[in-house]
């Protein structure tokens, strides 16, 4: 939980948006990877960098409505009614 409300540096706010694009991110022992391993945002399994279920959360509460953040989608699917 404490994941979802850790403040992120700007650095590992932009790794963990790069982990969630699936654009390639080396395991190697980075003050930013560490750091968000340890918020459990993100895990390695076999052998990539993924973003955790937690991790998730957090890109979705940081994302601006309008961006594809569920209640913007919601809303858009209602309006078409």
């Amino acid at each position: 939980m404490r994941g979802l409300l850790a403040q992120l540096s700007p650095k590992e706010a932009g790794v963990l948006k790069l982990v969630s694009s699936g654009a390639a991110v080396s395991d190697s022992p980075s003050r930013e990877i560490e750091q968000l391993k340890k918020l459990e945002l993100i895990e390695v399994r076999n052998g990539n960098v993924e973003v955790t279920r937690l991790g998730r959360q957090r890109l979705l509460a940081e994302t601006p409505a309008g961006y594809g953040a569920p209640k913007a989608r919601e809303n858009a699917s209602q309006a078409g009614d």
